[in-house]
């Protein structure tokens, strides 16, 4: 469980403000194309992309609640949800073919990598593309999931800024959320994701990295395998 006790009240405000920041764009883009649906025509073909646009909007907000939550959770010292353990190759095979946002090109081995929690890691590796969605330009993203000795490795790239160096540890904490806001190499994600990412990876007993090679940035994931036969993973969203 990562620990919070040793922060001030100023981070905590801080990181409400960059939460409640987060949630305003949002909500304007659903207002702004809600009020433009009013004012057009019925048939106008333009209604299709505001309501995609609306749709996109909605994932996001939803998918930063559910960040909010493990912030929540993590800041309350409260257990996370059960975790189940099940097939990480499976699991992201299918959570790529629903994924129609951006590409994103995956290179897994043909065996299984059961991980406990791979709901979760799921969540950890989604919220890792919508970071690739925000930042790299165009938005494509590829993902790589080994195996070495008693872990899973899954590592992200794409072709944006890589985080700076000087970041990479701060990154992933509280106090560094408002470092990375407002630099293109602080790859600061939506309802602070990065720190999102941190906290699922620690309370799955892994660990997750920035790192940048050749321009590009790397983003790697690290998690025990759970090779013990146990209860499958419930059915994920798309």
């Amino acid at each position: 469980m990562t620990e919070f006790g040793h922060l001030g009240p100023e981070h905590y405000g801080r990181l409400l403000g960059l939460l409640v920041h987060d949630l305003r764009n949002p909500m304007t883009t659903v207002s702004t194309n809600a009020d433009y649906l009013r004012e057009i025509e019925p048939d106008d073909p333009t209604g299709a992309d505001a309501l995609a646009d609306i749709k996109e909007a909605v994932g996001d907000i939803e998918r930063g609640l559910e960040r909010c939550a493990w912030i929540s959770r993590a800041l309350m010292g409260e257990p996370p949800p059960t975790l189940h353990t099940g097939d990480l190759v499976a699991a992201l095979r299918r959570m790529v073919d629903r994924h129609a946002v951006m590409p994103i090109d995956l290179d897994a081995p043909p065996d299984a990598l059961p991980v406990r929690g791979c709901a979760a890691a799921v969540e950890l590796v989604r919220t890792l593309l919508d970071n690739s969605r925000q930042h790299s330009r165009p938005p494509r993203a590829s993902l790589r999931l080994a195996r070495e000795g008693a872990h899973a490795w899954v590592e992200l790239r794409d072709d944006g800024v890589p985080v700076a160096p000087e970041l990479r540890a701060a990154a992933f904490t509280v106090e560094g959320q408002g470092s990375l806001k407002g630099r293109a190499d602080g790859r600061y994600g939506r309802f602070c994701g990065l720190l999102t990412c941190a906290l699922i990876a620690a309370e799955l007993g892994g660990s997750i990295e920035a790192l940048g090679d050749q321009g590009r940035a790397v983003f790697r994931i690290r998690l025990p395998l759970d090779e013990a036969p146990g209860e499958p993973d419930p059915p994920h969203a798309p």
